[in-house]
């Protein structure tokens, strides 16, 4: 931007004391035309001098300067300082009109990339509360899907028991009855054919049967076939009259045989109807579980999604708080900025036209004064004008407040809270190191695993006591249930993939949190950088400002001292002025003329002399009161330039000083915001390095259950393992872990 120029001196006119324009008269400031006026009266001086000795132009001051040198001194002096000042201020100026603009594009950026964040801020939030009210109604529904699941998995179940007590009810009757029939088969037979001597209930037998094959027919898909039917009959003639059949006891025993057989071959219908029960029972009891188990487990992610995207919707909605109180303060200060540059550029505008009034009217009149007044006197002098009607530069700077306040949000790192005493590390340690030696010794995998836990457990001593009670009562109860190798398989390639899925989804979710922390952190360092720009940005305007306030507090003080200069040079003039008049004045009074005689002819000379005046001259006793008025309009100009200027300096500084204040308590602001945030970009370093540490340990765990679980295919899929070497295998696993805990045991003890 190029600088201001300075106003130009005009350029001198031809001036007479009959020949100034009246047009250039309407157009000069009262000032001007007191030094005008006072230019036409001090003419050159008669040759001849009044009485008293004194000539128009030859009173002087006791310096020896007359009144009308020190005019054009004083005049001199100020046109000098006025273009001095002309330049100074255009420079002045043309610093101010940068810093107006510098600041003016600055704020505008602020404030657009602000309400651009503040939009994405408001999108993200939006978007954020649409996803969590979409994930609420899921998690109500499947809240439903769970509620009635289970209560079909209690129905059926509950079906299923009374079948079952149904089943048991009769199959302890048809047992009875079998038992029965073979106690009398048995009797049958010790009495070798004497069925008076055999000690035989037919009547008894014949109730339990028909009762039996009553229950044998209320069986699902049951008929009464013909050998019930006979077999019953025969039992009830036996019961009637046991003694008709005394001698056939073969055809007795036949018929016994034949209703054993029948009750056999019903009760074997009846326990497979109740297997298929009970089997489609456990399928259908299995697959509910597992549908109940994923709900649970969709249910649980969801909750889990929801509450990250509520934290991260309230982080968002703190940033856009934030912003918003940020841009805000940025507008404040742009509006007191646009205010106050608007102010100064009319001042401006104003001011350089009142001085190239100024110097055009002091320029006009020193050539008016050098041609008529003093055309002896050196035309080489440079001359002052007279300072009439101007206003000092208002204070500058621009006073905004930027205001910040702390929404710093925390990240909430996973830790233990309660720290081992050595001593117990130092147990938990042995212990650990004892399943590592015994799984290395062994090859057992199940106690590596167990070692890998241990150490990534955040309580050592109490998370190691606890896995390895775990796991001896898992081994006890797999001795316990373990009946063939395909059960053993299955319970431990089950547990190893529960393992592994849990390690893997554990190994995912550290890897998450560590991607959302990284993000998180880059974020943070950005807006740390933004606020570093920004303090700078108000630290260099407060500098440019206190500069702007120095030179204008030294300018104006300038100012105040020449207006009192001008001031005294005035009072003076007025002095020399009112002296030299009042005293001619009073000569007139004191001396006056008397003519001389008449002629002969009795004419006087003043009867024959040409007209010519006649009385002594006076002096411009009229045109000096105009002058003396006019003077005394300067002198009341320059003691209202002198309290003008004084009220200027003291209103500049107010402003200087609400502006100082106002950045300062901003700078003071985001200095606080940025060491905040400082602060929690180290919190998030810390936490990086415990995700990594985390995530190494859960991949070494994810990588153990691999391996275990790759060994388990092996083993139960390619290859073949006794009962015995899996008893002994585990008996040893066992031992081991008792070992481990007798060592934390015994140090508790």
């Amino acid at each position: 931007q190029a600088p201001a120029r300075a106003p130009e001196l005009p350029t001198s006119v031809p001036l007479g004391s009959s020949h100034l324009a009246p047009r250039f008269i309407a157009a000069m400031p009262a000032a001007a035309l007191c030094l005008a006026a006072l230019c036409l009266l001090a003419g050159p001086a008669p040759t001849s001098a009044l009485r008293g000795g004194h000539t128009a132009t030859g009173s002087r001051t006791q310096g020896g300067v007359t009144p009308i040198e020190k005019v054009i001194n004083l005049l001199t002096k100020l046109q000098t300082q006025l273009e001095g000042e002309a330049k100074d201020e255009a420079a002045q100026y043309d610093k101010y009109a940068c810093f107006c603009k510098e600041q003016l594009d600055d704020k505008v950026y602020a404030i657009e990339k602000s309400q651009r964040k503040i939009e994405k801020l408001n999108a993200k939030v939006n978007d954020l509360g649409g996803d969590i009210s979409d994930l609420a109604q899921e998690t109500l529904m499947l809240d439903g899907k769970i509620g009635e699941l289970a209560r079909t998995i209690e129905r059926e179940a509950e079906s299923r028991a009374a079948e079952y007590a149904t089943y048991a009810e009769k199959e302890k009757i048809v047992s009875t009855a079998i038992e029965s029939v073979k106690g009398a088969l048995s009797a049958l037979d010790e009495s070798k054919g004497q069925m008076k001597d055999a000690k035989v209930d037919f009547a008894q037998l014949s109730a339990l049967a028909s009762s039996t094959l009553a229950a044998l027919r209320s069986s699902p898909g049951r008929d009464a076939g013909e050998e019930q039917l006979r077999a019953a009959g025969g039992l009830a003639l036996l019961s009637q009259d046991p003694e008709v059949y005394e001698y056939h006891s073969n055809e007795i025993v036949a018929e016994l045989e034949g209703i054993l057989k029948i009750f056999v071959a019903g009760k074997k219908d009846m326990d497979e109807e109740e297997f298929a029960a009970q089997a489609a029972f456990d399928k259908r009891d299995l697959g509910n579980k597992l549908l109940m188990k994923d709900y649970k487990k969709d249910k649980m992610e969801k909750s889990k999604i929801s509450a990250y995207k509520t934290e991260v919707k309230e982080q968002a909605q703190q940033d856009k708080t934030q912003e918003t109180k940020e841009k805000t303060a940025d507008e404040e200060f742009l509006a007191v900025l646009k205010a106050q540059c608007e102010e100064k550029a009319g001042l401006w505008d104003q001011r350089s036209k009142i001085r190239a009034g100024e110097l055009k009217a002091i320029a006009e009149a020193l050539q008016l004064l050098t041609s008529r007044a003093a055309p002896s006197w050196s035309a080489n002098e440079k001359l002052v004008g007279l300072q009439t009607g101007s206003n000092a530069l208002a204070g500058s700077g621009a006073a905004g407040a930027l205001k910040l306040e702390q929404a710093a949000s925390f990240l909430q790192m996973r830790g233990s809270s309660d720290e081992a005493s050595a001593a117990s590390l130092a147990v938990a340690r042995r212990a650990v190191e004892a399943l590592q030696a015994s799984a290395q010794r062994l090859n057992s995998k199940l106690l590596a695993t167990a070692a890998a836990r241990a150490w990534a457990s955040e309580d050592h001593f109490v998370k190691v006591r606890s896995i390895i009670k775990d796991l001896l009562d898992r081994l006890a109860a797999d001795a316990q249930a373990e009946q063939s190798q395909k059960e053993f398989c299955d319970t431990r390639m089950k547990a190893s993939v529960t393992d592994r899925d849990n390690a893997n989804e554990k190994v995912e979710e550290i890897t998450a949190d560590k991607s959302n922390m990284e993000s998180l952190r880059a974020t943070t360092l950005k807006e740390i950088a933004d606020l570093s720009a920004e303090i700078a940005a108000l630290k260099k305007a407060l500098l440019e400002a206190t500069e702007l306030r120095n030179e204008e507090s030294e300018e104006n003080k300038q100012t105040i001292e020449t207006a009192d200069e001008g001031k005294a040079s005035v009072e003076l003039a007025l002095k020399i002025l009112k002296e030299f008049y009042d005293q001619t004045a009073f000569q007139l009074i004191q001396t006056q003329y008397v003519p001389p005689d008449s002629d002969r002819e009795g004419k006087t000379v003043g009867d024959r002399a040409p007209e010519i005046f006649d009385e002594r001259y006076e002096g411009a006793q009229k045109s000096a009161k105009g002058i003396v008025g006019l003077l005394e309009v300067m002198l009341s100009d320059f003691t209202r330039t002198s309290d003008t200027v004084t009220q200027q300096e003291s209103t500049a500084v107010e402003e200087y000083n609400e502006f100082k204040e106002d950045t300062d308590a901003s700078i003071v602001a985001k200095e606080n915001a940025k060491t905040d945030k400082e602060g929690f970009v180290a919190q998030l370093d810390e936490a990086l390095v415990g995700a990594e540490g985390q995530l190494k340990d859960q991949k070494a765990l994810l990588e153990t259950a691999a391996k275990k679980l790759q060994e388990l295919e092996a083993y139960c899929v390619e290859g073949e393992e006794t009962y015995a070497e899996r008893v002994a295998a585990r008996q040893k696993e066992i031992e081991a872990l008792k070992q481990a805990h007798g060592i934390l045991e015994d140090w508790q003890g």
